[in-house]
């Protein structure tokens, strides 16, 4: 699946807006939290999954979309939107499983080239 593939994993520009309004340690905070967010919400809809509990399940996938809608990681949110849609059917969201945790697994991979470039990190830091 590849649908979603013409949409951004992230926003550079969004993320240049923090480091130049706030600074560029708040931006460095935001990328550092986004893996253990996205990971964390994937690890709720595999186990809402697994215990075929369609409620968890759409409930996981909105939060996880929410996240990511609000640090602009927009591939993976539009592919958790779509993921809570098929919540009431637990068979096709089981199928839309692989796919979504590739691309969270994708979103948290560009997330680390920042941070492992030392994007946002303070010039005047020790």
């Amino acid at each position: 699946m590849s649908e979603n593939n013409h949409i951004p994993l992230g926003d550079i520009a969004f993320l240049d807006h923090i480091a130049t309004n706030a600074s560029p340690a708040a931006a460095r905070a935001l990328l550092e939290s986004v893996p253990g967010a996205i990971f964390e919400e994937l690890e709720k809809i595999s186990n809402a999954l697994v215990a075929k509990d369609s409620v968890a399940l759409k409930s996981a996938c909105h939060s996880l979309r929410g996240a990511c809608y609000s640090i602009q990681a927009t591939r993976l949110a539009e592919t958790a939107r779509q993921m809570e849609e098929k919540a009431s059917d637990l068979g096709l969201a089981q199928d839309y499983l692989d796919y979504l945790q590739n691309v969270g697994a994708e979103t948290v991979d560009w997330w680390t080239e920042f941070l492992d470039g030392g994007r946002y990190l303070e010039a005047s830091e020790p």
